[in-house]
């Protein structure tokens, strides 16, 4: 009967603002939810870019309603420095995750802010090796395409 109105009734039943402010509330908790899921597993997330796109997709969405930027920043970092930049990370590995990490963040913030925050670590790191700028020579001149 709920979804055959009477005729004779024509009365459009419009939510009470208690319920919109529910409705609202649990929309927004259902974003920050999945918003915190993906940030947990972003490192894994973009090992496996372009592949893990439509993950990449739902962050971008979620941070879009949630404006919990500075979240998703302060956790990358913090994985970057537990999980990559660390002495038995071969700098191979740091900069194929780099680049990467670039292609991702660039999916999620085309302006750069991200990105800006997240690559300074990773450069500072860089810098300290020694093997940097050979690995990066390589990279550019064996012709995978990387």
């Amino acid at each position: 009967l709920a979804c055959c109105p009477s005729p004779t009734v024509s009365k459009v039943v419009t939510p009470s603002e208690g319920i919109v402010r529910w409705k609202l509330r649990l929309e927004y908790f259902a974003y920050e939810t999945l918003q915190d899921l993906r940030i947990a597993k972003l490192f894994e997330i973009i090992v496996d870019y372009p592949e893990s796109s439509p993950a990449i997709e739902d962050l971008k969405q979620c941070l879009e309603y949630t404006g919990q930027h500075s979240k998703l920043v302060e956790s990358f970092i913090s994985s970057l420095k537990y999980r990559l930049l660390t002495a038995g990370a071969s700098t191979n590995d740091i900069l194929h995750q780099y680049v990467s990490t670039i292609k991702a963040l660039r999916a999620i913030d085309p302006a750069g802010v991200f990105l800006e925050a997240v690559g300074e670590p990773i450069r500072d790191y860089l810098r300290g090796r020694k093997d940097t700028i050979k690995c990066i020579v390589t990279m550019l001149t064996d012709g995978s395409g990387g």
